[in-house]
C-alpha cells in the first residue's frame, strides 16, 4: 500500500500544480457565454437572478457563487470565474476520493494527475459556468454512495443528498451523472445491497426530489416550469434522426476528451481503455462503468428526444480516464513507489506539453471567443459621441456589452431606440454577414451605406450616419 501521509502530499502537490496550471489562462478576456451568463444574471439581485430561467444559461447555484464573489471584488473576467476555477482544482482530490474507492490508491493517484492536466477540464475550469461544479458535486456524490456501501454512516447518506441536490441546483442535466450513479452503484455491489439500504436509497432519492423542487419553487412561481422543461436549445428530435445525431455526440466528445493529446498518448490512452475492459483484476468493475454510462445517456436521450452539447457529458471524462488509469495498472507494474510517482510526472509533463505546443485552449472557441476585446472598446471609446449607436450579433454583442459594464460606459450606445441616432456603428467578427446584421434591427431612419472604417485583424468597424 502507498503510503497515507505520501499520498496526501503527492495530491496536496497535484492540486497545486492544478491551480498553477488553470492560473496560466484564467486571465483570458471573457467568452459570450460567460459575459451573457454574468450581464444577465449574475450582477443582478438575487431575488432576479435565482428566479429568471429566460435562458439556459442561468446555473443557478453559479450564479450564486459569482454574485457573492463580484458583491466584493469588482467583475474582471477573472474575478468571474473564481468558482469555476476553485471547481477545477477541488476536481483533483475529489477524483482521488472517489477512484481510491472504485480501485485503489495507486490509480486514484494516477486519475488525478490526468485530471491536473487534462486540456479540456483546464478550460473549463477557467470558464465561468457551471460545468466543473456538476463535475465536483458528480463526483462528490458518487463518492458518498461508494463510502455508503461500506460503511452505512449518515455523514456519508447527507454528502450524497447535498451534493446531489446542489448539482441539480447548478444544472438540471445533472440528471445524467445522477440516473449514473444510481445505476452504477447497484450493479457494482449488487450482492451487498440489502432492504434496509433499499429503503434508505429510496428515502434519500426522495428528500433529493424535494430539495431540488424547493430550490426551484422560485423559478417556476416567476419563470413557469415550461421554462426548465422546454429548453430552446434542446428540441425533441424524430427518433428517426438520434442516431445520426448520437454519432456526431460520440465524435466530438471523443474529439473533445482527447484535445492536445500527442498521438503516442493518445493511442496509449486507447490501448488502456480496451485493456481494462478485457484483463485484469477490475475488468468487471470497468465494464459495469461502461454499462451504466451508455444505459444513462443513451436511454435518457431516447427518453426525451434531446442530444445536449458535448459539454454535458463533461462529468464521464474522469470515469474514462479511471478506466484509463486501470488498464495502465496492467500494462506497468506499481510495485514500486518509484515507477508510479514516475508515471504519474511523466503523464502531467506530456499532457501540459500538449496543452503549450498545440494550443488548444487558446484556439478553442467554446461559448465564443475573442482574442481581443478590449481592443474594441479602447477604439469606440475615442470615437463614439451622444446619439451613436452601436450594433453587433453573436459573439460580439453580449463580449462588447459586458466590457461596456466594465469600463462603465454608457449603455445607450448600445440600445436598439433610433428615433435619436445619428450615427451608427456596426461590429462584425470575420466572417460575418452586414446585411443580415442589419436585417436584425429595425432601424427608423434612413441609414446611408456603412462603410468600413477601421479593421482590427479579427474584427471589422463599419459606420453609417442616419439622415
Amino acid at each position: 500500500m502507498v503510503d497515507e501521509r505520501i499520498q496526501i502530499k503527492t495530491l496536496c502537490w497535484l492540486a497545486v500544480l492544478a491551480g498553477i496550471i488553470r492560473l496560466r489562462f484564467i486571465f483570458r478576456p471573457i467568452g459570450y457565454d460567460e459575459a451573457l451568463s454574468f450581464l444577465v444574471f449574475g450582477c443582478k439581485p438575487l431575488k432576479e437572478s435565482l428566479t429568471n430561467y429566460v435562458i439556459p444559461n442561468n446555473h443557478l447555484f453559479h450564479t450564486f457563487l459569482v454574485h457573492m464573489v463580484t458583491a466584493v471584488l469588482p467583475p474582471y473576467p477573472w474575478i468571474i470565474r473564481v468558482p469555476a476555477f476553485i471547481a477545477g482544482v477541488v476536481m483533483v482530490p475529489c477524483s482521488y476520493f472517489v477512484f481510491e474507492l472504485l480501485y485503489s490508491p495507486r490509480i486514484a493517484l494516477l486519475v488525478s494527475s490526468m485530471i491536473t492536466a487534462s486540456s479540456i477540464l483546464v478550460e473549463y475550469s477557467v470558464n465561468a459556468r457551471g460545468y466543473t461544479l456538476m463535475i465536483v458535486c458528480f463526483l462528490l456524490s458518487l463518492g458518498a454512495m461508494l463510502k455508503v456501501v461500506t460503511e452505512d454512516r449518515f455523514k456519508w447518506w447527507f454528502l450524497f443528498v447535498i451534493s446531489s441536490v446542489l448539482g441539480f441546483y447548478t444544472m438540471p442535466v445533472m440528471i445524467y451523472p445522477f440516473t449514473f450513479t444510481l445505476l452504477i452503484i447497484p450493479l457494482i455491489f449488487k450482492t451487498r445491497i440489502n432492504k434496509k439500504f433499499v429503503n434508505k436509497f429510496l428515502l434519500a432519492i426522495l428528500i433529493i426530489g424535494l430539495g431540488v423542487f424547493i430550490l426551484y419553487l422560485p423559478v417556476i412561481w416567476k419563470t413557469g416550469i415550461n421554462r426548465l422543461v422546454e429548453i430552446s436549445t434542446f428540441r425533441p428530435i424524430p427518433l428517426s434522426e438520434i442516431a445520426q445525431r448520437m454519432n456526431i455526440l460520440f465524435l466530438k466528445i471523443y474529439a473533445m476528451w482527447n484535445r492536445d493529446l500527442f498521438l503516442p498518448l493518445e493511442i496509449i490512452f486507447i490501448v488502456s481503455f480496451f485493456i481494462s475492459l478485457f484483463k485484469g483484476r477490475f475488468k468487471e468493475k470497468n465494464r459495469t462503468i461502461l454499462l451504466s454510462a451508455t444505459v444513462a445517456t443513451v436511454g435518457l436521450i431516447l427518453l426525451t428526444r434531446m442530444v445536449p452539447f458535448p459539454r454535458c457529458f463533461l462529468f464521464l471524462l474522469p470515469m474514462y480516464l479511471g478506466m484509463i488509469s486501470s488498464g495502465l495498472h496492467e500494462i506497468i507494474s506499481f510495485r514500486r513507489k518509484g515507477v508510479m510517482y514516475f508515471l504519474n510526472g511523466l503523464l502531467i509533463l506530456f499532457m501540459c506539453l500538449g496543452i503549450g505546443m498545440k494550443k488548444g485552449i487558446w484556439h478553442s472557441d467554446v461559448g465564443g471567443r475573442l482574442k481581443d476585446p478590449e481592443r474594441i472598446i479602447y477604439v469606440l471609446r475615442r470615437i463614439l459621441r451622444p446619439g451613436d449607436k452601436v450594433l453587433a450579433y453573436y459573439p460580439v454583442d453580449a463580449i462588447v456589452s459586458y466590457y461596456f459594464f466594465l469600463h462603465r460606459l454608457p449603455y445607450t450606445y448600445l440600445d436598439v431606440n433610433f428615433q435619436q441616432a445619428k450615427r451608427i456603428f456596426a461590429v462584425l467578427r470575420n466572417g460575418q454577414d452586414l446585411k443580415y446584421l442589419l436585417g436584425k434591427f429595425a432601424i427608423s431612419k434612413t441609414a446611408g451605406d456603412f462603410r468600413e472604417i477601421l479593421n482590427l485583424d479579427e474584427v471589422q468597424i463599419y459606420l453609417a450616419y442616419l439622415e
